[in-house]
């Protein structure tokens, strides 16, 4: 926290609880922030082999380390979107009315749509990669 904010000197006299508190309050944000690092993945060199094809098995992009982020993008582009070759897709219930996945839509939108089999579900390949971290809703996973 020190680093994004300079601490404002008060000329208010401070009582003696506040002035007892104040290492108390530092050490806090000292935990603090190094709780947020740690959140992050370390850069710890990432095997491109071993980045799961499926999106519902991907960790998100924003968990890697900054440093990681557009290699591992390259690499998921050089992949190209996953788009399993199943013969037939398995069927929901939607309203009373039986659905499942089109194949055709992987020639339609063979750019970026893709299928995870674990779920069941489409994924967004752009989407995945090029999430923005401020967002926090849907879409990107």
């Amino acid at each position: 926290m020190k680093r994004f904010f300079s601490p404002i000197s008060s000329k208010l006299p401070q009582s003696s609880s506040s002035a007892q508190n104040a290492p108390q309050v530092e050490e806090n944000l000292n935990q603090l922030d190094e709780t947020h690092h740690s959140a992050k993945r370390f850069k710890q060199g990432v095997d491109f082999d071993s980045l799961p094809a499926d999106p519902k098995k991907r960790i998100p992009i924003r968990d890697y380390h900054p440093d990681e982020r557009d290699e591992i993008r390259r690499a998921y582009i050089q992949r190209g979107p996953h788009q399993p070759r199943i013969r037939e897709f398995p069927q929901s219930d939607l309203f009373g009315l039986k659905r499942r996945f089109n194949r055709k839509w992987f020639k339609k939108y063979h750019d970026w749509l893709e299928y995870s089999v674990t779920e069941d579900a489409t994924y967004c390949l752009c989407c995945y990669l090029f999430q923005d971290e401020s967002i926090h809703q849907g879409g990107g996973e």
